[in-house]
């Protein structure tokens, strides 16, 4: 499982939500999508209904589920009158995976109410977008996926489900074919089954990882056990078979590579963009979409516009994505991550592509004491920030006083991003862009770039 930095917990407040059974059943029409694109529906209760599902306009049956004063969440039981933009689902797990919940809306639909829903949320909350809005970035809706996990449950010492999890449940999805999954990946995950059937200690299995990486594919299977000889063996074969680099990961870290692909590194990965080559071990996070992240980059690039004189600061830098694009364009470059491993790798693939302007620090950036600064915190010419679902809250009433001229926010939470907007602008920064990235087709998540400048 990739590794992100978890900043420490807090308790949160929870309002009581009670079983919907007493609610009776209602007819509504749908007005329009929250952030997430569920519908907002009509309804008798006096509560705002939410029911996924559903395209604005159309009306349905809906079932309430859960219910708070205020808030309701419903069911859809039956489409009444259905929108001329519903169209039939391409994959046939759609209603029990729990992924690519919005199969229902053509792509390119679904990045236009991704967009009107985050333009509303900003106009909202931070005034007049006039002239900021860029076009989306985007890819093709299937087969866009290089690294994805799935669950295995065995039930029987022959009898194995392999797939994805049903959508707010532990149950896994015995998959026939996945389309998001690039096609390779597809191969592997459909036809590794019968062998992992017959291996002596296949119990022992609870998870595989799959990449799809520049010149090759990879396959993790997480085990609690050694696997014996003749296992092995029988796992070797189907590596071989298929040209998959292949790697066991045991329960206490340790990585056992049984079939080396001749253009692999043991249990270091790789990928590249901007013509910069990351290594990354199993547990690194890495963005699934190539396609996308390669524009992603390149658009960062273009609207940052680092210089040979500029000075700029990379928070939350992983191994690397945008830090060494930034580093080849710019005097020096600042990257500071909370995964220690990450920042070890960081360092690394600096060195790897001969970068010597990189410095990596790790910090907990979700905690901030402005009277004990760290040795990275020092007047910059340019930011880059690309945080976790939390945001950078922390970190955001330090941010102008380091002066940066630019500032460019990269965001999967386009709440905590406009929060954190929020105090850029009452500190005099400007908004001058601003778009979404369609990092994951056919569902409802969203990332946002947006650039200040002061």
């Amino acid at each position: 499982m990739a590794k992100f930095f978890k900043p420490t917990k807090q308790l949160k407040s929870r309002k009581h939500a009670s079983a919907g059974k007493q609610l009776a059943q209602f007819s509504g029409v749908a007005e329009k999508y929250d952030l997430s694109l569920k519908s907002i529906v009509s309804n008798p209760h006096s509560k705002v209904a939410f029911v996924p599902g559903l395209l604005t306009g159309e009306t349905a049956k809906i079932k309430p589920l859960t219910y708070t004063d205020k808030v309701l969440q419903g069911q859809i039981i039956e489409i009444i009158e259905e929108s001329e933009k519903r169209i039939a689902p391409e994959c046939e797990h759609f209603g029990t995976c729990g992924g690519c919940q919005l199969q229902y809306l053509a792509n390119e639909d679904q990045v236009t109410e991704k967009e009107n829903v985050l333009k509303q949320l900003m106009e909202k909350q931070l005034g007049s977008i006039e002239g900021v809005w860029q076009p989306a970035i985007t890819s093709k809706s299937w087969g866009y996926r290089r690294a994805a996990r799935l669950a295995l449950w065995w039930t029987g010492k022959k009898k194995l489900t392999l797939g994805f999890r049903e959508s707010k449940s532990k149950h896994i999805v015995d998959i026939n074919s996945c389309a998001i999954l690039a096609p390779a990946l597809e191969q592997i995950a459909l036809t590794i089954k019968p062998t992992l059937l017959e291996l002596e200690t296949g119990q022992n299995l609870t998870h595989i990882q799959l990449f799809d990486l520049d010149d090759y594919q990879c396959a993790i299977l997480r085990a609690t056990e050694v696997f014996s000889l003749a296992d092995q063996q029988r796992l070797i074969d189907f590596a071989v078979g298929l040209n998959v680099h292949l790697i066991v990961e045991y329960s206490d870290s340790r990585y056992d590579v049984l079939h080396q692909h001749s253009a692999a590194n043991g249990e270091q990965l790789h990928y590249s963009t901007d013509n910069v080559k990351f290594e990354f071990s199993p547990k690194d996070f890495i963005q699934v979409n190539q396609a996308v992240n390669d524009q992603m980059v390149q658009q960062a690039m273009d609207w940052l516009k680092p210089t040979a004189n500029d000075t700029v600061l990379d928070l939350f830098s992983g191994v690397g994505n945008f830090t060494l694009p930034l580093a080849k364009r710019s005097k020096q470059v600042i990257g500071v991550e909370g995964v220690s491993n990450m920042v070890k790798q960081l360092k690394h693939n600096a060195q790897l592509n001969g970068l010597t302007n990189v410095e990596a620090y790790q910090a907990d950036l979700s905690v901030f004491d402005e009277k004990r600064p760290p040795t990275w915190l020092k007047p910059i010419d340019k930011l880059l920030l690309d945080p976790a679902r939390d945001g950078a809250l922390a970190v955001m009433q330090t941010i102008p006083k380091i002066k940066p001229k630019q500032i460019l926010y990269i965001s999967c939470n386009p709440t905590t991003m406009v929060r954190d907007l929020k105090i850029l602008l009452a500190a005099d920064y400007q908004l001058k862009k601003a778009g979404i990235l369609n990092m994951f087709p056919n569902t409802a998540h969203m990332e946002a770039m947006v650039l200040l400048e002061k």
